[in-house]
């Protein structure tokens, strides 16, 4: 993976050791919970400040902080990928994702979304 949040921001957001105790973090709203393992390692967004990583930290760390507290966070929005790729592809949530798998989840609630052509 070519993106990794730095070791320094988990264990200062509280995380280090982290193990889930479910699939994915918390979400209320109505959503899909969808393997990472489905979803096409999204890329950073040209024009975007970034910190680490290809990472803004103060959105990351507001993310890996809201995992901890069990905060109610919104799903990503995954549109359907061309072959020979993952079935789907990250339209928007790239912090949330990689948050989710720096945390060790093996899911992700998801909006299903049209796909833009």
């Amino acid at each position: 993976m070519k993106h990794r949040v730095p070791s320094e921001w988990i264990a200062e957001a509280g995380l280090h050791g982290f193990v889930p105790v479910t699939l994915g973090f918390h979400c209320e709203v109505p959503h899909v919970l969808m393997p990472l393992a489905d979803i096409e390692p999204p890329m950073r967004n040209e024009g975007v400040t970034l910190d680490a990583n290809g990472f803004g930290r103060e959105r990351m760390m507001r993310i890996l902080h809201g995992i901890l507290a069990s905060d109610r966070l919104p799903p990503i929005d995954v549109e359907t990928a061309d072959p020979p790729q993952r079935p789907y592809r990250l339209r928007s949530g790239f912090h949330r994702f990689y948050a989710s798998c720096a945390c060790g989840f093996s899911h992700i609630p998801v909006d299903i979304v049209p796909r833009i052509y």
